[in-house]
């Protein structure tokens, strides 16, 4: 049997003229299809290799004079692709840990992982564990689908409070059918943007992950989120024990608007820390949000893979492990790192 798939396989791929000058930019654009599109249009559209049958079909096709456009449609109207939107798009209820999250496979930044392992960012997930006892209250801003709003619920109890800040109206729903779903009566959901003013942003969405830019004119596409300040937001709360800040580049604003209850109450923060994004994003200097951190604690650590704690002195020795980081896996400026900040 494998014998038979292999032969198949060789004779497909012996069948297939890759245009080597496909990257020739000068080229005019020609509407007609290709062998090539067709290569492509299997591996983008269905994610897999061309079967010999369909090929053959689609080379036809080809052959006739296909419109790319035509190549394109019949694609995405084929059963396997509506078949396979139908099934990516599905919510799941995940089981982690004997709760229940929701997800989708189709979500690439979360959700997609949540589903294949049962879990998301390991290293994270156990230092927030080892931080929160019951009774206490957490403040997960950017929770996206809501995996640590959940697992913070089900660590503090129902004496403790869990307040989940997530402005993606899609991520929202899956927090509240997760919410429904363990019958949780211990956490507050914000459907806004934490920032440092009160203002309208519009979203640039991925699958889950997004980040928040300056509206401009309004189109169909458009999504929008209304911004709050937590420090007005939160005032009524007397106890915060721990905050986790992932708001893809947003953080220096975020935590300038929370600024009065950190000062006052001195949560531990677990806060994601993306040079990249902040600068691109946030449009911030990213010693701008370490020396932010600083200035409210006097410790913060770099959180390594392995769970181990790096405590940095300054944030130049924050600056300079993200950029050795980033020579080591020759990843340019894409890597972030995860902080912890306290008062220990």
């Amino acid at each position: 049997m494998f014998k038979k798939l292999w032969d198949s396989a060789i004779q497909l791929l012996n069948n297939i003229q890759i245009n080597k000058n496909i990257l020739n930019f000068d080229k005019p654009f020609n509407s007609q299809a290709t062998i090539d599109d067709v290569v492509y249009a299997y591996r983008l559209i269905l994610k897999r290799f061309p079967d010999n049958e369909g090929f053959q079909h689609y080379k036809k096709h080809i052959e006739a004079g296909m419109t790319l456009d035509k190549l394109i449609t019949g694609f995405l109207q084929s059963t396997e692709y509506k078949k396979k939107l139908e099934t990516e798009e599905e919510i799941t209820a995940v089981d982690i840990g004997g709760k229940f999250i929701y997800a989708r496979l189709s979500d690439q930044d979360v959700g997609g992982e949540i589903i294949k392992n049962r879990q998301h960012e390991p290293h994270i997930t156990r230092i927030l564990s080892s931080l929160l006892n019951e009774g206490n209250t957490f403040v997960d801003i950017g929770a996206n689908i809501g995996y640590f709003t959940v697992l913070g619920a089900s660590v503090v109890g129902d004496k403790g409070k869990v307040i989940a800040i997530e402005p993606n109206p899609d991520n929202i729903q899956l927090i509240f059918a997760s919410i429904v779903k363990n019958r949780f009566r211990n956490i507050d959901v914000l459907p806004y943007a934490a920032s440092d003013c009160e203002s309208i942003f519009e979203m640039v969405i991925g699958s889950s992950n997004g980040h928040l830019v300056n509206t401009k004119n309004p189109t169909e596409y458009s999504v929008f989120t209304q911004s709050i300040i937590l420090d007005e937001q939160l005032a009524r709360y007397q106890n915060i024990n721990v905050v986790k800040i992932d708001v893809e580049g947003h953080e220096l604003k975020a935590i300038r608007g929370f600024k009065k209850i950190l000062k006052k109450l001195l949560p531990t923060i677990i806060t994601e820390f993306h040079p990249k994004a902040l600068r691109e994003f946030g449009g911030n200097e990213p010693e701008e949000y370490l020396s932010e951190l600083f200035g409210l604690y006097n410790s913060v650590s770099i959180i390594l893979s392995d769970d181990n704690i790096k405590k940095a002195w300054d944030y130049k020795e924050i600056m300079e492990y993200w950029i050795d980081i980033n020579e080591v896996n020759q990843t340019g400026d894409m890597m972030h790192l995860d902080l912890i900040a306290s008062v220990d």
